[in-house]
């Protein structure tokens, strides 16, 4: 049986938590590319939608996601 870590995004916060704790090992173009998506999130609120998007895509490239996120930048930003 294998045992599976699910993390709940509510925020930007939580986003900024989850790729701070991103294996060095597995940092490579995608993983600055998304963290620049959600820094600039965190600066525009313009943003928001590609950030959301592109974090999106990128759990799912990496097989890291099993739900769409919720609408999170509203409160956040």
């Amino acid at each position: 049986m294998r045992s599976e870590n699910i993390q709940e995004i509510s925020g930007l916060d939580d986003v900024f938590d989850f790729l701070d704790e991103w294996p060095a090992s597995k940092r490579d173009v995608g993983y600055e590319r998304i963290l620049k998506a959600i820094r600039d999130a965190a600066c525009k609120p313009s943003s928001a939608s590609f950030a959301r998007e592109s974090f999106q895509d990128f759990l799912t490239h990496h097989g890291k996601l099993r739900s769409r996120l919720l609408e999170w930048c509203s409160s956040a930003c």
